[in-house]
């Protein structure tokens, strides 16, 4: 018998053609039910292999064996002389024919039942369907966001790369390659990055500076663009000659190029704005206005900048973008939404659906960390931001951590009482702040301060019987004082024009050093108040730098400050209240929020370690002149520190301990890094999702 006469006879070609069948039903029923059972993208691939792998085999064993009436045997090399009627030959026939209605069928249900076409007469509708493809991008050993109370990320509208903010400075994370780069020439204290139109640019607002500032994706000498003294909530460049801004009082926009800032949009009594978008055609800007720290109250507009015009498009959420599909999508909780928008009608239609939960978004600016690019390519940061919570611990100098039973809460400035039993703090509660008074022993906390407007920065005298703090209540902005026992109402110590902030008394309470923030001015300068007899207010240390977070010596005869004259802050000590007569540097890799030992035989300051806090100790003799030793750690953990001018610490008493604020729940050695998730294809998505019509 011939070779194939034996193939044949072998039923090899039979063989065959099931297991193609049976192989492609397969294959079909894994690629339907993949997206309703969440299975992973790479199971479609082994499926196809493990088939392909298995094809030789079985043919292998259809020729070595055969089909019988008495089950599988050895295959005789003797031709059979008649075959029995229906047997193993035609019952692989019936096999076959089975098959092929089966999957005749199958095609029918997975046309007509399982996905159901789209009716639309949108051309892009009816172009070939891409897949969906996702993967996530782990930020690597060593990153964390700086600054995740704002946005710390953007997507280039080309989709060609993404860029974050870290400690270290800004990386770029190219589509097409594995490792992020550094840009060269980004400074460290950064917030709210966003792309030119090209992709080839970032601004970024620059701490250090106080500035709006851009700089090319490969790096070089960064571009002043504005002096901004407050970090705004966001920034956004819409043109390729104009860079939009927002902060208390509205959105502003000022030249590319680099100019002076001039109003857009200013907000109205008791409103915030944020995450502006200006619409094609120019005139229309879309954005988010609602109350202070509650963005999920928030309304989605839309206002006409030649009329001033505005319209209510979407009641609870912010971070809105208009994209091409048609689509509004915004941000509520940490959960995407999108909905149908009708751009020339400003007509929202149907209901908003979900599209995508775990979107890290703060709570303090409510923008969602995710861009969508022109062709389609989602990119989102997955992960918590951190709340505003804060619970309080003492620290020993060896690290080790008691907890304060006291319940987490926002609070801000940390001031211990000359004795160390009471703590004075402000607590940020929506779009106003209050002092509070914690009883350490009692576990007892009160309020000491009721009022609409901002009181904040609790400085207690020496002697403890009162509190001074900053406040613009009854619309008179200025310095304020209460007895500590709370009985008596608030006096106007100082008026001011510009925000005042104390931070220190001389051992003698006669004098009070406190910080003056003009707003003409990127910087803060030191004033002088004394007590002794008419109040009077004197220049301290004024310079074309920032300086802040003072300290008066135990002795009275030393002042320790933070300076960004290099560039960075660092402390220093200079005589009091001769200041200007010279400055002795204490640190030398960054340093801030110094404070003395209550003896005065050393002085504290912070140093900023990535997503660490480490607190450092200096011995210094202040007799009969001033001497000090090498820096040396304390300790270091993930201690909340929102920035410089704003204590984060207080010392004990006894210099043993140090009352610190931390994220509640979170540990003191690790800081869980969140993870970028790139989502290709995702108008598919959004459309079936979201349909328009």
């Amino acid at each position: 018998m011939s070779f194939l006469g034996e193939i044949k006879r072998r039923k090899v070609f039979q063989i065959a053609a099931v297991y193609a069948v049976m192989a492609w039903l397969i294959i079909q029923v894994v690629d339907v039910v993949s997206e309703p059972l969440s299975l992973p993208d790479w199971l479609d691939t082994v499926v196809i292999v493990l088939l392909a792998v298995g094809f030789p085999i079985a043919v292998v064993l259809a020729w070595a064996f055969d089909l019988t009436s008495r089950g599988i045997e050895q295959a005789s090399n003797e031709r059979t002389v008649a075959a029995q009627p229906f047997g193993p030959g035609q019952s692989l026939t019936f096999i076959i024919q089975a098959l092929v209605l089966f999957a005749v069928a199958f095609l029918a249900l997975d046309q007509y039942f399982f996905e159901p076409p789209a009716i639309s007469t949108d051309s892009s509708a009816a172009s070939t369907m891409t897949s969906l493809r996702r993967f996530d991008y782990d930020l690597p050993e060593g990153h964390a966001f700086r600054n995740p109370g704002r946005r710390v990320m953007d997507f280039a509208s080309d989709g060609r790369h993404f860029v974050y903010s870290t400690f270290d400075g800004l990386y770029l994370r190219p589509l097409d390659e594995l490792d992020p780069q550094l840009i060269p020439g980004t400074g460290q204290f950064l917030s709210s990055p966003t792309f030119s139109p090209d992709g080839d640019s970032v601004a970024y607002w620059d701490g250090d500076s106080q500035q709006i500032v851009r700089v090319s994706i490969r790096g070089g000498a960064s571009q002043t663009i504005a002096d901004v003294p407050d970090n705004p909530d966001g920034l956004s460049w819409p043109t390729d000659d104009t860079i939009l801004f927002s902060n208390d009082d509205g959105f502003h926009r000022v030249s590319a190029a680099s100019g002076t800032p001039e109003p857009l949009i200013l907000t109205g009594e008791a409103e915030q704005v944020n995450d502006p978008q200006i619409l094609p055609g120019g005139d229309l800007v879309l954005f988010g206005v609602g109350p202070f720290a509650d963005w999920d109250a928030a309304q989605i507009v839309v206002e006409s900048l030649s009329t001033g015009d505005r319209e209510v498009l979407i009641v609870g959420g912010n971070g809105a973008r208009y994209l091409s599909t048609g689509h509004i999508v915004y941000a509520r909780d940490d959960t995407l939404f999108g909905v149908a928008f009708d751009l020339d009608a400003l007509d929202v239609s149907g209901a908003a659906v979900p599209l995508i939960e775990g979107v890290m978004r703060p709570n303090f600016t409510g923008s969602a960390n995710y861009a969508v690019s022109n062709d389609g390519t989602l990119v989102y940061v997955r992960g918590n931001a951190g709340g505003n919570e804060v619970e309080l611990v003492w620290v020993d100098r060896q690290g080790n951590e008691e907890p304060i039973p006291a319940e987490p809460d926002n609070y801000s400035t940390l001031r211990l009482s000359p004795d160390g039993r009471y703590l004075a703090t402000s607590i940020v509660d929506g779009d106003s702040s209050d002092i509070w008074i914690y009883d350490l022993e009692a576990n007892f906390l009160r309020r000491f301060t009721v009022d609409s407007a901002q009181d904040a920065r609790p400085v207690w005298t020496p002697d403890g019987q009162r509190i001074l703090f900053s406040s613009g209540r009854g619309g008179e902005r200025g310095l304020y004082s209460k007895p500590a026992d709370g009985l008596g109402e608030a006096e106007l110590l100082w008026p001011g024009r510009n925000v005042q902030r104390p931070e220190s008394f001389s051992p003698d309470g006669r004098h009070l050093v406190y910080r003056e923030e003009d707003p003409s001015d990127v910087n803060s300068n030191l004033r002088l108040l004394s007590m002794d007899g008419e109040i009077s207010s004197v220049p301290l240390l004024v310079t074309e730098f920032d300086e802040d977070a003072s300290a008066i010596s135990p002795d009275g005869n030393w002042i320790a400050y933070a300076s960004n004259e290099t560039g960075r802050k660092e402390t220093y000590v200079s005589p009091f209240p001769n200041i200007e007569s010279g400055k002795l540097p204490i640190s030398s890799g960054g340093g801030v929020e110094p404070a003395w030992a209550p003896d005065g035989s050393e002085l504290y300051y912070l140093v900023e370690d990535g997503p660490m806090i480490r607190l450092m100790a200096v011995e210094v003799e202040t007799t009969p002149t001033f001497s000090s030793g090498a820096p040396r750690q304390l300790f270091r953990g993930a201690y909340h520190f929102f920035g410089p001018g704003l204590p984060a610490y207080a010392v004990a008493p006894d210099g043993e301990r140090f009352l610190m604020k931390k994220e509640a729940g979170l540990s003191r050695e690790t800081v869980e890094p969140p993870q970028f998730v790139i989502v290709e294809n995702w108008f598919e998505e959004l459309r079936r999702l979201a349909p328009t019509e």
